[in-house]
Order: structure tokens, then sequence, then C-alpha cells
């Protein structure tokens, strides 16, 4: 059986960054099937906004054995 989760962190910027270059999998996570990292968006907000990426939220989807 796989269970899906979805997590969301407040973290340094740099802390988020590191998250999306180095995906989490199951080599170094036990259970880890499958893990997507990225950063939280403002729906609506225009493209070029600062406001529109929030470098400060991690959110994770993922899947689990």
């Amino acid at each position: 059986m796989t269970v899906f989760t979805f997590h969301l962190a407040n973290v340094r910027p740099i802390t988020a960054f590191k998250a999306q270059l180095a995906q989490p999998d199951g080599r170094t996570v036990t259970g880890l099937k499958h893990a997507e990292c990225m950063t939280q968006m403002t729906l609506g907000a225009p493209m070029l906004s600062p406001s529109r990426i929030q470098f400060r939220t991690l959110t994770m989807f993922a899947a689990w054995e």
C-alpha cells in the first residue's frame, strides 16, 4: 500500500534552495518511494512579483511504502 503525504515547513531561503537541488529519495530515507520539493507560490500574483514565490515556505509531496 502506498501512502501519499503533503508537508509545509517554514525554513530559511537557503534551506529551501538546497532541498530543491538535493531531492530526498529511498536511498536516504527509509520507506520513501518518491518525493518532490518546491517553494510555495501565491496564486493570482503577477509573474515577476516578489510576493509570488515564497522562498521561506518549503512544500513537499511524498509517496511512502
